[in-house]
């Protein structure tokens, strides 16, 4: 019997059948043949051109207008190592962990330029480019925030540290969304995503986190009308950020191996993993079906990352270079006016919507807890509760219970202050209609010597 593991505020639904595209894949591209020679970190795509840095020589302009047959036509050789590279008209933006902001003019692409540069904290690895400002993060836990109004003249607004270990940035309307780690003591290391309202770009203040046990890898990120879609290690999850302060997880699915970049593109979520590239049809960005997983022969490293530009999807790796896929299929389903053989999902394709609603207050909670679920139907229902180490260490409820409102309640007060998750599993009818695994939102114990807990 099929099992389904409820989030906070989770959606369920039932989805007919999906037809698949097929990929072809044109011959990979050797880093030497692109004239590449350290390990390919990042690649954006303008026009006719595709733009990738490396760690050793710095930015490569590399023209795809066939994309069968793509040449290198012009370089910049950068001081220290190149990350993430962003395009917007003539010029390049480029983190960089020794001269922090580089601003490249690109306008002739055989032979690109440096028109300025802002020195931030050291190593600067991401960068994401909303309006007049670009936003940069530092694996070490910093923020950058620099007015581009004029290129050649950037201007840095702010800057603010603490926010962990970052491994990824991105920015949408007056939020940025940084993922990574917080390091809540010597031995308790989170993962997870810290939101940064930047409305006041000169007194940036965090809005709120959403921090969870996960693998010790990095956690990658994108942001598409409320919905955060976070891959870590073989899971991606969605969280629903239509509140930037009251993140909620609503969604996990299995990636088939460990997630290395995840970015939107029309009504689709292009994830490359381990194992090659997923594509996702996100018609309904928090309810998202599995279009194809296509296995590109290469395993790739946690630093590949992919760009889409009309019928072609590049992925870029360290240690293999770049590869193209064909999507032209995608494209053409997208076209069908009926819908009976693309990959979009429409409301009224689907069967019935049912939903399951998980809660649990208060949070923080000393001692008492109580969890309630709404069951669309009568099913076998278990709750648990699972420390930092994913140990089991109470059960709220295990049982069959009827359909409608249940409510759990557990005395914690055996317990040690600190935070836990609490997990809902159930059989049967819409129970089992849940896609993947996943978990709500931490629960913080407090501590047991005060009447009251802080927030």
């Amino acid at each position: 019997m099929k099992k389904a593991t409820y989030l906070l505020a989770l959606m369920l639904v039932f989805l007919p059948a999906i037809a698949s595209a097929q990929f072809t894949i044109n011959t990979p591209v050797d880093r030497s043949e692109l004239g590449v020679w350290g390990e390919i970190n990042s690649i954006a795509i303008q026009g006719d051109y595709a733009y990738v840095t490396d760690g050793k020589v710095g930015l490569h302009v590399v023209d795809i207008t066939d994309p069968a047959m793509i040449t290198e036509v012009g370089s910049f050789r950068t001081d220290g190592f190149s990350g993430k590279v962003v395009v917007e008209g003539d010029y390049a933006y480029v983190a960089n962990t020794k001269r922090g902001l580089q601003v490249v003019d690109i306008s002739d692409p055989e032979s690109p330029s440096l028109t300025s540069e802002v020195t931030l904290n050291p190593e600067a690895n991401d960068i994401a480019i909303s309006g007049d400002y670009a936003y940069i993060s530092g694996e070490t836990g910093s923020l950058d925030i620099v007015n581009i109004l004029e290129p050649d003249n950037p201007v840095h607004i702010s800057s603010t540290v603490g926010y962990g270990a970052i491994s990824s940035l991105k920015v949408d309307g007056d939020y940025v969304y940084l993922s990574g780690s917080s390091t809540l003591n010597e031995e308790d290391t989170q993962k997870g995503i810290c939101i940064i309202d930047v409305s006041d770009p000169a007194s940036p203040n965090q809005a709120a986190d959403l921090f969870m046990g996960m693998p010790d890898v990095d956690v990658d990120i994108d942001v598409m009308d409320g919905f955060v879609y976070m891959g870590y290690g073989s899971d991606l999850m969605i969280v629903d950020v239509r509140n930037p302060n009251m993140p909620i997880g609503i969604f996990s699915m299995l990636s088939t191996f460990s997630v290395a970049d995840i970015i939107f593109q029309d009504n689709y979520a292009f994830v490359v993993d381990l194992g090659g590239l997923m594509v996702l049809d996100i018609a309904n960005p928090d309810r998202p079906v599995e279009a194809e997983s296509f296995d590109t022969d290469v395993n790739y490293s946690q630093g590949a990352e992919v760009a889409v530009s009309g019928d072609y999807a590049y992925i870029t790796d360290p240690y293999f270079g770049l590869k193209v896929v064909d999507i032209s299929t995608l494209r053409e389903d997208d076209r069908e006016e009926d819908g009976q053989n693309g990959l979009s999902v429409r409301p009224d394709d689907a069967a019935e919507l049912r939903t399951a609603t998980l809660n649990a207050y208060p949070n923080p909670f000393n001692p008492l807890l109580t969890a309630a679920i709404n069951l669309p139907d009568q099913s076998e229902l278990r709750i648990s509760l699972f420390n930092q180490l994913g140990q089991e260490v109470a059960v709220l409820a295990d049982g069959s219970y009827s359909a409608g409102e249940q409510s759990f309640t557990l005395n914690a007060s055996h317990m040690a202050t600190g935070n836990y998750y609490l997990r809902a599993v159930g059989t049967g009818g819409q129970l089992a209609a849940l896609y993947g695994r996943g978990r709500i939102t931490r629960i913080c114990l407090g501590s047991h010597r005060r009447n009251h807990v802080d927030s």
